[in-house]
């Protein structure tokens, strides 16, 4: 009957990778996310009237003027 070592102390290698790959997927997803943050603003301010610079755009703040089209005489 063979004798076999017993178990060497510490973690088994493929339970290394797994916290390894766990580490860096949740170390680019805290990264990324004010990454994404920062272009989603960059999108809407260009997207924005007015955005070149100028000042703001006729008509901005005001909000529009909707008249109900139907009448309350019952």
């Amino acid at each position: 009957m063979p004798v076999t070592a017993p178990a060497a102390p510490g973690m088994p290698q493929w339970l290394k990778a797994l916290l390894l790959a766990a580490g860096l997927l949740i170390g680019a997803v805290f990264l990324g996310g004010p990454v994404l943050l920062a272009r989603r603003r960059q999108a809407a301010r260009a997207a924005r009237p007015g955005a070149a610079g100028f000042g703001p755009a006729p008509g901005a703040g005001k909000a529009p003027i909707v008249v109900a089209g139907y009448d309350r005489s019952w």
